[in-house]
């Protein structure tokens, strides 16, 4: 039986490990796309200390080693890194029409009452 759950517990940790490593990659290849695209490529770089910050505030219940993703903060580090590669004075595009419309949009849109790991749940 414990060798079921030793087994259980590395195939669980080896898949996740193998997300991880996934969500690293697709980072850089977004910041990459971005870049090549003319947009900022720091776009997403604020979009995860946004994201960071709300976690910090709303302290989610989620265990972290389960997570499937990597630690926001380790994820922001890499792309700090990455993004020093990347000139500064570049004319990026920041934002469209058709970005605004589509933000007002979403914004129209009503705020769900309950998520996932938030307190209420």
């Amino acid at each position: 039986m414990w060798q079921q759950v030793a087994a259980d517990i590395f195939t669980e940790e080896t898949i996740l490990d193998y997300g991880k490593k996934h969500e690293f990659e697709a980072d850089n290849l977004g910041v990459e796309y971005a870049y090549r695209a003319g947009y900022d490529p720091r776009g997403l770089l604020v979009l995860l200390e946004r994201m960071e910050q709300m976690e910090l505030e709303q302290q989610p219940r989620i265990q972290k080693r389960l997570l499937t993703h990597p630690n926001l903060h380790q994820r922001i580090k890499k792309i700090r890194k990455s993004l020093k590669t990347f000139p500064d004075d570049f004319d990026y595009i920041r934002d469209t029409t058709e970005f605004q419309s589509i933000r007002n949009q979403l914004r129209a849109l009503p705020r769900p009452t309950s998520m996932i790991g938030s307190p209420q749940d």
